[in-house]
């Protein structure tokens, strides 16, 4: 019992990484200029059998080239990759989600699973095809104008994205929604007008008055049906609007 009752204590230190700070993830700070950027999460290129192309056409029909990845764009790439193999994955992914030359790309790396890593504690840039990607493995705090969002994975909060999952999905069936979300953004301790956005439960969620979101999966394995969003952050003046966009076919 008692080796059990540590391995238990080893595993909740190793998946709540906040209890003790033995992993504090780096904060990059991002100006945006334009006032309006799409976000997705959980794309899972590689085992996704969805039409993730629909990302790129959202964001044409929206008239957007600012698009923020929360993590897991790629399943079971996680591993340290040098430049040519990073550049191989990114071209990989615009193609697939047929984003447009001139199109940004934020990308905040899952750091617990999937997604490769970067041999370096600090953001890369990658132009792609006319594509450029700015890979963070971490926390992007993006300033829109009179916005700020924190955007990452979420993985901070619990490094299991199953356990993530699951207490979301039991949390909101007796009313109480989002609180992975929720936990993100008090253990970041961000400011009362700041915003916080991530991915990794899988679980589309958005609260206005608590400022956090998610947009929820791309991954499409039967039997699960993701909801396939876009989530649209728009500053206007010091209010950030969130609104959810579905990749009709």
């Amino acid at each position: 019992m008692a080796v059990l009752l540590g391995a238990l204590a080893i595993y909740l230190v190793w998946n709540f990484p906040w209890l003790t700070g033995y992993w504090r993830p780096v904060i990059v700070d991002i100006d945006v200029n334009p006032g309006v950027v799409a976000v997705v999460s959980d794309v899972h290129l590689g085992a996704n059998l969805g039409p993730v192309h629909r990302i790129g056409a959202v964001l044409r029909g929206l008239g957007v080239d600012y698009l923020v990845v929360l993590g897991d764009l790629f399943d079971d790439e996680y591993r340290v990759v040098n430049g040519s193999e990073l550049y191989r994955l990114l071209r990989w992914a615009a193609s697939s989600l047929a984003l447009n030359p001139g199109t940004t790309v934020v990308y905040t790396i899952s750091l617990s699973s999937h997604d490769p890593q970067l041999p370096v504690d600090k953001p890369v840039r990658v132009d792609v095809d006319g594509v450029t990607f700015i890979v963070v493995p971490g926390i992007a705090r993006l300033r829109m104008g009179g916005c700020t969002v924190y955007v990452s994975h979420g993985d901070y909060a619990s490094r299991n994205g199953a356990i993530a999952f699951a207490i979301n999905l039991l949390a909101c069936a007796i009313g109480q929604c989002g609180v992975v979300e929720r936990l993100m953004r008090w253990v970041l301790g961000v400011g009362d007008d700041e915003w916080v956005a991530i991915g990794h439960t899988h679980l589309p969620y958005i609260d206005p008055r608590l400022k956090v979101a998610n947009p929820g999966s791309w991954f499409n394995q039967i039997p699960m049906k993701p909801p396939m969003n876009v989530m649209v952050m728009r500053c206007e003046g010091p209010s950030l609007k969130v609104d959810i966009v579905k990749a009709e076919g």
